[in-house]
C-alpha cells in the first residue's frame, strides 16, 4: 500500500516499512491497535517518534514534511502479547536450571511465609517455604 517498497513484519505486532520514492508508506492487512511509530530519514538520519491509534486493514501513513524521499517507518504495537514465562519446578532464580543456587535460595527462606513463590523457594506455591519445597527441588535437581 502507498509507496512502500519493502515490508518486514511480525504480523499483528511490528512492521518495518521502507520507501525510496518520496510518497507515503503503507501496509495491508494491518492489525488494529495503538502503535509507537519511529520515522527515520535514511539520508539525513533524522528521526521522529510518535504514537498513533490505527485501524485494521490497509493503512497509509503521512511522512513528515521535513523528510526526503528515502525513509523507513518502524511500527510496534504498544499492547503487544505478553509472553508467559515457563517456570521449571525447583528453579528459584529463573535461570532455567535447578541447581545449588536454587537450594541456597530455598535454604535462606526455609520456615518463612512468602507471596513471591519460586523467587523465595516456595516451589509448591502454598505460601510457606518448607520440606515439601525441598522435595520438589530434589526431584528436579
Amino acid at each position: 500500500s502507498g509507496t512502500t517498497e519493502w515490508v518486514l513484519a511480525e504480523a499483528g505486532y511490528s512492521y518495518i516499512l521502507y520507501s525510496r520514492n518520496g510518497g507515503n508508506p503503507g501496509v495491508t492487512n494491518m492489525a488494529a491497535g495503538n502503535y509507537d511509530l519511529t520515522w527515520l530519514d535514511a539520508i539525513s538520519g533524522n528521526k521522529i517518534m510518535e504514537a498513533k491509534s490505527v485501524g485494521s486493514g490497509t493503512q497509509s501513513f503521512v511522512k513528515p514534511a521535513s523528510f526526503g524521499n528515502e525513509l523507513v517507518l518502524y511500527l510496534v504495537k504498544t499492547e503487544g502479547p505478553t509472553p508467559t514465562p515457563v517456570l521449571k519446578q525447583g528453579d528459584a532464580n529463573g535461570d532455567g536450571l535447578v541447581n545449588g543456587m536454587d537450594f541456597v535460595i530455598w535454604l535462606t527462606h526455609f520456615g518463612q511465609s512468602t507471596t513471591r513463590k519460586n523467587l523465595d523457594g516456595d516451589f509448591d506455591w502454598n505460601g510457606s517455604i518448607g520440606i515439601s519445597d525441598y522435595i520438589i527441588w530434589v526431584d528436579n535437581y
